[in-house]
């Protein structure tokens, strides 16, 4: 199934692909008008992560679910500010969840979006209905990591997202580089003269 996009004017633009992105798109709907047109979601049933970037182009702030083998994988708060969705996908290309591969996690993404037919068709109704609360929690208090949800061991857990050097968001932000505090910041407490 292709994207489809909700034709809310006033409020954020929902992007669902798949049974998986429709039903977590059904529990959000009458749940997220407060938030203005600058956000979009995008829930689908397939890792296509060109269109998250497509929708931040157009969206200052995003927040993508999506179906990734065995996981439910949900997107921190994409916006320049922290960090973008291109950042997102590299970061995920280069550290998939275990124990698939970088070559099989890119492979999977190619074909995503090679294929508008394809989408992962196995997953639970509390996986969605669990993919729907973090989402919400997440427009309340951003998160600064991607969640990632095991639907056979019934767990989730954060993996932080730091924008990747070099990145536009980073320049708009206005950290270009990490800097010497990241290095020398814990060695604050160990010296003999006051920190300032």
């Amino acid at each position: 199934m292709s994207a489809v996009l909700s034709p809310v004017l006033h409020g954020p633009a929902i992007s669902a692909r798949g049974r998986f992105g429709e039903a977590v798109a059904a529990l959000l709907q009458g749940r997220i008008e407060g938030h203005g047109p600058e956000l979009a979601l995008h829930l689908s049933a397939a890792p296509d992560l060109h269109l998250l970037e497509q929708l931040q182009a157009r969206h200052s702030r995003v927040i993508g679910a999506f179906l990734f083998e065995r996981y439910a994988v949900i997107t921190p708060l994409l916006e320049d500010a922290s960090a973008c969705a291109s950042c997102f996908r590299r970061r995920f290309v280069s550290a998939p969840p275990p124990p698939y591969s970088v070559e099989f996690c890119e492979s999977v993404i190619a074909n995503s979006e090679r294929d508008p037919q394809f989408e992962y068709e196995g997953f639970l109704p509390s996986t969605a209905r669990l993919v729907a609360e973090l989402v919400l929690k997440s427009l309340e208090s951003p998160q600064a990591g991607a969640t990632v949800i095991d639907q056979f061991g019934a767990q989730h857990q954060g993996a932080p997202l730091m924008a990747v050097h070099g990145c536009r968001c980073r320049r708009v932000s206005g950290r270009s580089h990490a800097g010497p505090e990241r290095f020398t910041r814990h060695l604050l407490g160990d010296l003999p003269w006051p920190s300032h």
